[in-house]
């Protein structure tokens, strides 16, 4: 969610997110996050730190091993 308010200019605040339990027919859990929420900032923060730890995690890449192509532009 956070890379595509970041990529595309005709999305963002207000997030709207509904959940609805199965077979309950019922729309309870309504939720209208602004720009500023302290619960997107908490998410968005943590989305970043995580995203960052698991590429620090990634297998350096054997070079030599792999086939080098070359693109024509």
């Amino acid at each position: 969610m956070d890379s595509t308010i970041r990529s595309n200019a005709s999305v963002g605040a207000p997030i709207e997110m509904l959940i609805y339990k199965k077979d309950s027919f019922s729309l309870d859990d309504y939720y209208c996050f602004q720009d500023g929420d302290d619960y997107m900032l908490g998410l968005r923060r943590q989305w970043e730190e995580n995203l960052k730890a698991a590429f620090e995690k990634l297998p350096v890449l054997n070079k030599k091993d792999s086939i080098h192509l070359t693109a024509k532009l």
